[in-house]
C-alpha cells in the first residue's frame, strides 16, 4: 500500500500542475438557436426535476430533466448569467462537457413582471374552469411555468 502511495505522489503533482484550472465546456441549445456553443465556463447551476444541482468540471456523468426555473452559468468564478428555462434536459458527459437542451430560454432580466402576473391570473382561471383532465393538466403546467418565472424575477405576487 505504501509503495502505491509514494509512486502516486509525483503523478498527483504533475496533474495539479497541468490541470489546475479545469473548466467545463458548455453547449446550451434551444430548437432554433444556441446560447453557448463549446464555451469554457466555471460552473452551471441547473433546476433539475429531482432537485437543483451544480455542475463543475469532473462532474459525474448524468442525464437530468429540467423543471421550469433558472439556469445560472458562471462564466468565471465571479461573473454569471441567468436564463429562465421552461423545461428541457441536461446531459453531463465524462469528458467535462455539459449539454443543456431547453424548449425555451430567455435572459432573466428580459422577463416582464406585469406580463407574468397576467399569465398567472389567466392560467389560474383556466385551471379552475377546465372541462377535462387533459385540459386541466395543460393549464396546471402553464401555471407552473408562470409561477417559476415570477420566482425567477423575485417579484412578490399581488393578491
Amino acid at each position: 500500500f505504501g509503495r502505491v502511495f509514494r509512486s502516486s505522489v509525483p503523478l498527483l503533482r504533475a496533474a495539479e500542475a497541468t490541470g489546475a484550472a479545469k473548466t467545463l465546456k458548455l453547449n446550451f441549445y434551444m430548437p432554433t438557436s444556441s446560447i453557448y456553443l463549446n464555451r469554457d465556463v466555471h460552473q452551471v447551476d441547473i433546476p433539475g426535476e429531482g432537485g437543483d444541482f451544480g455542475i463543475l468540471a469532473d462532474h459525474v456523468p448524468i442525464v437530468a430533466a429540467l423543471k421550469p426555473g433558472v439556469v445560472t452559468v458562471y462564466e468565471t468564478q465571479t461573473t454569471s448569467k441567468k436564463f429562465f428555462v421552461s423545461g428541457g434536459f441536461a446531459l453531463v458527459h465524462k469528458n467535462n462537457v455539459a449539454d443543456i437542451t431547453a424548449v425555451e430560454a430567455v435572459a432573466v432580466e428580459s422577463l416582464d413582471p406585469e406580463k407574468i402576473s397576467e399569465g398567472i391570473q389567466n392560467w389560474t382561471s383556466k385551471v379552475a374552469s377546465s372541462k377535462g383532465e387533459a385540459e386541466k393538466k395543460q393549464a396546471e403546467l402553464a401555471l407552473q411555468v408562470f409561477q417559476a418565472m415570477q420566482q425567477a424575477t423575485g417579484v412578490v405576487a399581488k393578491h
